[in-house]
């Protein structure tokens, strides 16, 4: 009944028909009817059919070309009742979350915003600035993020082989990566390896297990099998636990590269806290993240930052996850120091134009001096004055 109350007038039904005002108005006689049928979704492990359905719309980006399908957003209208059975699981899952989540990750949890990722980001820059270290800030953006989760990687499901090919062939993995996603997919998921409740894992698994969706006006139904459901309270917890693991490979790959740093140390702080500082890696909020390197020299400086991108797409497509290279969805923000710091600029920004190709992949970084990531602007150094010059305009 507490979670029917808190329901919300005006929002769009799923196909059942049951609107969150009837919910909001009526919370006790809603709970009345609905809940011997959640209680039985619960304890049987079994969900009705109507509550795995969505009904698929789509939702213009407010850019771009309106007759060109990459400038909008496909979104799932779900049921109202399915939505508060899933919150209700959502609250009993945080302590995997919490099990699996990187201190660098945002988003999830309440009070853990895009602010707290870019001002890591910006501290980072700042601090290679003041200790005259070279920086390189890639950002990354996912192709499809939510929508292509290889969800056997979270949950154990009951896949058959011919599902897995067609995730294999929808996610266009790379025959030189296809092996190590395999192996991923035989080995145990998050939820068998972090939860420790075979019950909660159960329901996890249910919710996941033959989803399909609609399109308004179509008798043609389609089958999901791959995603985080988007539009259900559970799509961006399920897409967190996935990314976690990921983000951990990336850390190890640029670890072994020797492009990570560690910033100098406040011998204070760090002795209140009795922990010892760690490398500045990876900053994130859900499917936006910025990994933060170093360069060790200014010499071959376009080969080691091509091959650090190539890196970091190696690792995140060997988890199914896809990199998307386009302008403005991901860049690299790269400012080399020290001796022969001129000479790299003019190779990276002069000779090469700002544009890197990546070895072993059909695709090119954009390098820019300033760019628009995790909720804000990010310089070179780590200044706010673009972030709020940019602001200000926005609003004169």
């Amino acid at each position: 009944r507490r979670m029917f109350a808190r329901s919300k007038c005006g929002k769009a039904c799923g196909v059942d028909g049951v609107r969150d005002d009837y919910c909001a108005i009526a919370p006790e006689e809603m709970a009345d009817v609905f809940h011997p049928l959640v209680a039985k979704c619960a304890l049987r492990v079994q969900e009705p059919l109507a509550h795995k359905c969505g009904i698929a719309v789509d939702l213009w980006k407010r850019r771009g070309d309106h007759l060109h399908m990459k400038w909008y957003r496909s979104l799932l209208l779900n049921s109202a009742v399915q939505k508060h059975h899933y919150r209700f699981l959502r609250g009993r899952l945080m302590l995997l979350l919490s099990a699996v989540f990187l201190d660098s990750q945002c988003g999830g949890f309440p009070s853990k915003g895009t602010m707290h990722a870019s001002l890591g980001v910006r501290a980072f820059l700042a601090a290679t600035k003041a200790c005259r270290v070279g920086s390189v800030a890639l950002f990354v953006d996912l192709k499809s993020g939510f929508y292509t989760v290889v969800r056997e990687l979270v949950m154990r499901l009951r896949t058959s082989g011919e599902d897995i090919d067609r995730v294999l062939a929808s996610l266009g993995t790379p025959k030189r990566l296809e092996g190590a996603l395999t192996e991923l997919l035989a080995g145990p998921s998050v939820a068998e390896e972090f939860l420790g409740d075979d019950h909660l894992a159960a329901l996890l698994s249910e919710a996941h297990t033959n989803t399909w969706f609609v399109v308004d006006g179509r008798r043609e139904v389609a089958r999901a099998v791959k995603g985080s459901r988007p539009g259900c309270c559970l799509a961006d917890f399920v897409f967190n636990v996935a990314f976690a693991p990921a983000l951990r490979d990336v850390r190890a790959a640029l670890q072994s590269e020797g492009v990570l740093w560690v910033p100098p140390a406040a011998r204070p702080v760090f002795a209140a806290l009795g922990a010892d500082p760690e490398a500045a890696s990876d900053f994130t909020y859900a499917d936006d993240s910025c990994l933060c390197c170093v360069l060790r020299s200014n010499l071959r400086v376009a080969e080691v930052l091509a091959g650090t991108c190539s890196l970091a797409a190696d690792v995140f497509m060997r988890r199914g996850m896809l990199v998307n290279w386009d302008r403005g969805k991901s860049a690299v923000i790269v400012e080399p120091r020290g001796p022969l710091a001129r000479a790299a600029r003019r190779e990276l920004f002069g000779d090469l134009g700002g544009v890197l190709p990546l070895p072993g992949w059909d695709a090119r970084v954009h390098l820019e001096r300033t760019y628009v990531h995790l909720g804000s602007e990010v310089s070179r150094g780590g200044s706010m004055g673009p972030a709020v010059a940019s602001r200000v305009r926005g609003h004169s």
